[in-house]
């Protein structure tokens, strides 16, 4: 599979290099702004701004653009070991749920097959 760099990444990476590079955009909130204000009006991105978020970049972002990979993957990883426990515990439980309907349905006929009635009762009172 060949993978190529989107058309909007490579306007991104053309304004960020303009601009100095991405150790200087990053660490500057004045080109930052300049970075999003052209991005914007290439209409690119698909996010929708309000007119206060035009005149200011939200301090959320300027620091998940500041901070390193690492420290954001080890801040997320609880909340991901928490998703994936939960939907571990789900598959576990949908699992064991069709296990015993399964187990079930394979026990509930056996006693029907039996044609002597004292003992189809008693494989009925068994299951």
């Amino acid at each position: 599979m060949i993978h190529t760099r989107p058309k909007i990444d490579e306007y991104i990476a053309k304004e960020v290099a303009d601009r100095g590079g991405a150790d200087v955009v990053l660490n500057n909130s004045v080109k930052i702004k300049e970075v999003t204000d052209e991005i914007a009006k290439k209409g690119a991105t698909g996010i929708e701004r309000s007119r206060s978020e035009d005149k200011t970049v939200e301090a959320s972002l300027l620091h998940e653009l500041r901070t390193p990979l690492e420290t954001q993957l080890e801040e997320n990883r609880q909340l991901y070991q928490v998703s994936l426990e939960l939907a571990t515990n789900e598959i576990k439980d949908a699992i064991k749920h069709s296990e015993t309907r399964i187990l079930h349905a394979f026990n509930k006929g056996a006693y029907v097959r039996v044609k002597d009635p004292v003992s189809a009762s008693i494989y009925d009172d068994l299951f």
